[in-house]
């Protein structure tokens, strides 16, 4: 199957007020670009990684309802997108 079918994203604690991290798993030869976005859809944080765990420090975002896109890349093609969303306290 493609990866952004293998791929899985969680985002936890959620809601979240100081911290929240997004789970995705690990593949070899994967990068991923993982962008948060705020209520009214502008970028708030974007971050590469290779890792399958990472955590953002989020206590001086507004509370409310965010967005985030993790897209996954494999020798700088595109190969996969996920979305979903979290709520800050």
């Amino acid at each position: 199957p493609p990866i952004a079918q293998k791929m899985h994203v969680s985002a936890y604690p959620n809601p979240a007020s100081e911290h929240i991290t997004f789970e995705m798993g690990h593949v070899d030869n994967e990068r991923r670009l993982l962008s948060i976005y705020n209520p009214i859809g502008k970028l708030s944080r974007t971050i590469y990684t290779n890792s399958g765990s990472v955590t953002f420090h989020i206590a001086d975002l507004t509370a409310g309802l965010y967005f985030y896109q993790v897209q996954t890349t494999d020798h700088k093609r595109p190969v996969g997108v996920k979305q979903g969303k979290f709520i800050v306290q």
